[in-house]
Protein backbone atom coordinates (compact mmCIF):
# COMPACT_ATOMS: atom_id res chain seq x y z
CA UNK A 1 0.00 0.00 0.00
CA UNK A 2 2.91 2.56 0.52
CA UNK A 3 3.63 2.03 -3.37
CA UNK A 4 0.39 2.50 -4.00
CA UNK A 5 0.48 6.00 -2.19
CA UNK A 6 3.78 7.08 -3.19
CA UNK A 7 2.64 6.45 -6.70
CA UNK A 8 -0.56 8.66 -6.47
CA UNK A 9 1.49 11.34 -5.40
CA UNK A 10 3.71 10.82 -7.90
CA UNK A 11 1.18 12.04 -10.70
CA UNK A 12 -0.72 14.42 -8.52
CA UNK A 13 2.79 16.08 -8.27
CA UNK A 14 3.68 15.85 -11.85
CA UNK A 15 1.10 16.65 -13.41
CA UNK A 16 -0.63 18.93 -11.68
CA UNK A 17 0.14 22.62 -10.72
CA UNK A 18 1.44 23.76 -7.77
CA UNK A 19 -1.29 23.77 -4.70
CA UNK A 20 -2.25 20.53 -4.45
CA UNK A 21 -3.13 19.48 -0.50
CA UNK A 22 -2.51 16.14 0.24
CA UNK A 23 -5.31 14.14 2.49
CA UNK A 24 -4.83 11.67 5.02
CA UNK A 25 -7.42 9.32 6.47
CA UNK A 26 -7.56 7.64 10.20
CA UNK A 27 -10.48 5.63 10.66
CA UNK A 28 -13.17 8.12 8.87
CA UNK A 29 -11.62 11.34 9.17
CA UNK A 30 -10.09 13.09 6.46
CA UNK A 31 -7.41 15.79 7.15
CA UNK A 32 -5.64 17.68 4.23
CA UNK A 33 -2.47 18.80 4.54
CA UNK A 34 -1.96 23.01 3.37
CA UNK A 35 -1.39 23.20 -0.08
CA UNK A 36 2.38 22.23 -1.04
CA UNK A 37 4.63 22.79 -4.41
CA UNK A 38 5.51 19.63 -6.78
CA UNK A 39 8.59 19.66 -5.49
CA UNK A 40 7.49 18.77 -1.88
CA UNK A 41 4.92 15.92 -3.15
CA UNK A 42 7.80 14.34 -5.15
CA UNK A 43 9.63 14.47 -1.75
CA UNK A 44 7.43 13.33 0.25
CA UNK A 45 6.65 10.33 -2.63
CA UNK A 46 9.99 9.64 -2.28
CA UNK A 47 9.61 9.17 1.38
CA UNK A 48 6.82 7.19 0.64
CA UNK A 49 8.84 4.48 -1.05
CA UNK A 50 11.77 4.72 1.10
CA UNK A 51 9.59 3.52 3.52
CA UNK A 52 8.08 0.97 1.23
CA UNK A 53 11.77 -0.48 0.44
CA UNK A 54 12.66 -0.61 4.24
CA UNK A 55 9.69 -2.72 4.61
CA UNK A 56 10.28 -5.06 1.41
CA UNK A 57 12.31 -7.56 2.60
CA UNK A 58 11.39 -11.11 1.18
CA UNK A 59 13.19 -12.73 -0.80
CA UNK A 60 10.34 -15.07 -2.85
CA UNK A 61 9.88 -13.99 -6.62
CA UNK A 62 6.67 -12.15 -5.38
CA UNK A 63 8.53 -9.78 -3.19
CA UNK A 64 11.29 -9.29 -5.57
CA UNK A 65 9.37 -7.65 -8.07
CA UNK A 66 7.90 -5.77 -5.62
CA UNK A 67 11.45 -4.51 -4.34
CA UNK A 68 12.21 -3.91 -8.30
CA UNK A 69 8.75 -1.96 -8.30
CA UNK A 70 9.49 0.22 -5.54
CA UNK A 71 13.19 0.59 -7.07
CA UNK A 72 11.42 1.76 -10.75
CA UNK A 73 9.26 4.10 -9.01
CA UNK A 74 12.24 6.00 -6.62
CA UNK A 75 14.47 6.40 -9.51
CA UNK A 76 11.29 8.31 -11.38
Amino acid sequence: MYFVKAYAELILAEDFCNGVPYGNTVGTVVTYTDPITNKDGLTLAAARLDTALTLATGTDAFSLNIHYTLEVAKAR
